[in-house]
């Protein structure tokens, strides 16, 4: 299970505006637009091939609250670098 203090230890990316607990990894706005707040390998570079049944969980919370004062439209997904499947959460 991916954890907050094992994505610490193993994302290749982790944006500077977060705070973890042991049970919760909150990101507060990035410095950039469009900054990648996380990136972390689910499995090794070339271990999947196209057909390859995977089910990935991923368990986000938005604070409703700052869209209505900024701009704030998350992205949510998977990429193996060249390929994206995900969403957009936009504002009201």
């Amino acid at each position: 299970m991916m954890t907050p203090s094992w994505l610490e230890t193993n994302a290749a990316n982790i944006s500077s505006q977060t705070s973890t607990t042991s049970d919760q990894m909150t990101f507060n706005a990035g410095l950039n637009r469009f900054e990648r707040l996380l990136r972390v390998t689910l499995v090794a570079p070339g271990v999947l091939v196209d057909g390859t049944p995977l089910t990935v969980k991923i368990t986000v919370a938005n604070d409703v609250s700052i869209g209505k004062t900024i701009d704030s439209d998350p992205n949510y997904g998977l990429s193996d670098g060249t390929n994206f499947i995900g969403f957009q959460t936009v504002d009201r």
